[in-house]
């Protein structure tokens, strides 16, 4: 299986749980909304104050029990998420140790760079987007619950939520176009510092200060540009989708009263619509930001993926012997040892 995607079904039972505890979290998060609906077409009419202390002890309550779930299930994630990682880095680290000599698929600060950005792997996998991607299935519960309660205003979040996404989506391929311009820049810019400070007298006498610097320059502006671009496009999808859905709580308020002045929903209606309206958006917003990042993470992946599938010094179809210690004597005779046929002896006794 693949060295990152084949760890995460190790944990289904972790899974599993997570997803009741966003269901639960879901369904109680519906009481605030149902709230205001009660409290605003009948305990209001009727002043009774007994069902508004009901009401709101039980709104209470289901708040606390939501950030008690909340809480248990970023626990959850964060403990699947630090055994993952850790099993992870120690196959990446087996498979740079193993890594055959001549079949080096990247130069030495390429292969530190592409360690070093696994960085961005982990910080993209934490709960925050682990509790988003999980919270988006439950989006069909509150767009059902607007259908029952607000009927026609469901297709305004509906047209909001795509309109939220779609930027984000198309933009993919310039978002990943950018991180690895600015990748390949900063691995070149690596290099370059590898080589001035191990070769620093070199430089020196062959008097190559002037074109290092150039080249650093170059690197460095070309690195900076990408970044800035690639920073730009990302706040652009933020603010869109915020904006997007600031619009669309708006839209769907106004679509609200002009059904309250018709006289098919009431007062209480258009306050559960747009709490229940900003509750549906929310993790598209935090899904669109997600998608933003998502370039940095698969520019990472696609760098250590060529690590994970570099050739390796043992294959895993032979077995080898391995004594803890040696006794006796031993001698080579007429040994050879050449990593390709026709290449020349690399060990000759």
């Amino acid at each position: 299986g693949h060295w990152f995607w084949s760890e995460f079904p190790k944990y289904r039972r972790q899974v599993g749980e997570i997803m009741l505890g966003s269901l639960v979290a879901n369904i109680l998060a519906v009481s605030v909304a149902l709230f205001s609906l009660q409290v605003y077409d009948r305990v209001v009419p009727h002043q009774s104050h007994a069902t508004l202390w009901v009401l709101a002890v039980g709104a209470f309550l289901a708040i606390a029990l939501e950030a008690m779930l909340k809480l248990a299930r970023a626990r959850l994630t964060d403990a699947a998420g630090r055994q993952i990682e850790l099993s992870v880095q120690h196959n990446l680290m087996r498979r740079l140790i193993g890594m055959r000599s001549d079949k080096k698929p990247l130069p030495p600060s390429g292969l530190f760079a592409a360690m070093r950005d696994f960085g961005s792997v982990r910080e993209f996998f934490t709960s925050s987007t682990i509790s988003t991607l999980a919270d988006i299935p439950f989006i069909a519960v509150f767009l059902l619950l607007v259908a029952s309660i607000a009927g026609p205003v469901v297709w305004v979040i509906i047209a909001g939520g795509t309109l939220m996404l779609l930027p984000a989506y198309f933009m993919q391929k310039k978002m990943i176009a950018y991180t690895r311009q600015t990748q390949g820049a900063n691995a070149k810019a690596g290099r370059l510092l590898h080589e001035v400070v191990t070769e620093l007298d070199t430089v020196k006498t062959q008097r190559g200060e002037e074109r290092v610097l150039r080249l650093w320059d170059e690197l460095n502006t070309l690195s900076s540009h990408s970044a800035t671009e690639q920073r730009k496009l990302s706040s652009a999808l933020t603010y869109w989708s915020q904006g997007v859905q600031q619009a669309t709580y708006i839209t769907a308020v106004v679509l609200g009263t002009l059904l309250v002045f018709a006289g098919e929903f009431t007062v209480g209606t258009i306050i559960a619509t747009g709490i229940l309206t900003s509750r549906t958006l929310a993790p598209l917003t935090q899904f669109a930001a997600t998608l933003a990042r998502w370039s940095n993470v698969k520019a990472a992946l696609e760098g250590l993926d060529a690590i994970a599938q570099a050739p390796q010094e043992k294959e895993k179809e032979r077995t080898y012997l391995r004594r803890q210690k040696i006794e006796g004597r031993f001698e080579l005779r007429e040994i050879m040892f050449r990593y390709e046929d026709d290449a020349a002896p690399t060990l000759d006794v």
